[in-house]
């Protein structure tokens, strides 16, 4: 994978479909990390 490929995939610009699978996969496989992690809530006093 090459940086150029993923700069024509962000760009719109046509790329190898391997090249496009192996992008949309990493990006699939990686969601949980655009995602906040669970917290339990904050306690607030005289509530």
């Amino acid at each position: 994978m090459s940086y150029e490929a993923i700069d024509d995939f962000l760009e719109g610009l046509p790329i190898d479909r391997e090249a496009e699978r192996i992008i949309v996969k990493t990006y699939l496989a990686s969601a949980h990390k655009r995602h906040a992690a669970v917290a339990p809530p904050i306690a607030r006093p005289g509530l």
